[in-house]
């Protein structure tokens, strides 16, 4: 018996469309980027405006969580950042649930409970203009799209302090399919992110 070979670059849905391609390296893409189990991403850096839209429809439907990581983010006026969800490419402004807390070398906790009376995440008595975060959100789903969410963040200009955030987004109809950081007032004037998703 002969062994044989089959060369494809790429096989494709019914409708014509790629549902897997293979490059001359030998990697391996499915639809949307997904490779056998591995991360997709989008990546971004910060714009000239007080909205920094990463994606509102990027995100695939099939995701099971979605990680969200900032790297020297700051703004250029004193006001907080909202981390905030697209529902089906729609901006979602309620639905989020959560407590934020921070301390310092002290010990002394501050924590500041968030029962559905933001429009977004927040990391709470953080709004300085000098403040530069880096960290991750992770949104993990769960039935009928439901997510519990995840945060911590390191301040540059605090490095002893330890900030973090902990909840749920229990206001999504069909899933979460993008995301949007914004400000209140100014603009950004640093930082990069990146938005994964499994």
């Amino acid at each position: 018996m002969t062994n044989s070979v089959l060369g494809v670059r790429n096989i494709q849905h019914t409708n014509g469309t790629d549902a897997m391609t293979i490059d001359t390296a030998g990697k391996v893409t499915f639809e949307n980027g997904y490779a056998g189990g591995s991360q997709n991403y989008i990546e971004s850096t910060y714009p000239a405006s007080a909205n920094w839209v990463i994606t509102t429809d990027g995100i695939p439907n099939w995701h099971t969580e979605i990680t969200l990581a900032f790297d020297q983010i700051s703004g250029s006026a004193g006001a907080v950042t909202e981390y905030q969800i697209y529902d089906g490419g729609t901006i979602k402004t309620s639905g989020y649930r959560y407590v934020s807390y921070y301390a310092g070398n002290s010990a002394s906790v501050t924590t500041s409970n968030r029962n559905n009376s933001d429009t977004g995440f927040r990391f709470h008595g953080w709004e300085n203009a000098g403040n530069i975060m880096c960290g991750t959100m992770t949104f993990t789903r769960l039935q009928s799209n439901y997510y519990v969410v995840k945060a911590q963040a390191y301040n540059e200009g605090y490095r002893d302090y330890w900030i973090g955030m902990d909840g749920r987004q229990d206001d999504c109809s069909t899933g979460i399919t993008g995301i949007r950081l914004t400000q209140a007032s100014g603009q950004w004037d640093g930082g990069r992110v990146r938005l994964y998703w499994r």
